[in-house]
């Protein structure tokens, strides 16, 4: 970020950071042989940015993180799965499997799988 722009995204209080490393927890549960370094250098390696580039630890937004450790250790089935139409090759929706986003309202989280 540059000057004093703080991203949405960057946990800011206590109870934002509070409430992301509850979420890192969970992620980490369902991936118990792996030590954290682990699970966030396994996660980070294989995840993309929607415009196509590597994940920068040094750069990545907080709630960005989380994101992409819950959707590396995410049990098959559990996210929507649904492709953006304006980029079918590219991008997935990562939202619960039963949240009820027609992919046009702002609640599709999409990434680049």
């Amino acid at each position: 970020m540059r000057g004093d722009v703080v991203s949405a995204r960057r946990a800011t209080t206590t109870a934002t950071k509070r409430a992301l490393v509850e979420r890192l927890l969970a992620a980490w549960a369902l991936a118990p042989a792996l030590r954290l370094g682990q699970l966030i250098e396994n996660a980070t390696e294989r995840a993309r940015h929607a415009d196509g580039e590597a994940v920068d630890l040094f750069g990545v937004e907080d709630e960005d993180l989380v994101e992409i450790l819950e959707r590396s250790t995410a049990p098959a089935g559990t996210l929507c799965g649904a492709r953006d139409p304006a980029d079918p090759d590219g991008r997935t929706c990562v939202g619960d499997a039963e949240h009820k986003s027609d992919h046009t309202d702002g609640a599709a989280r999409w990434v680049r799988r």
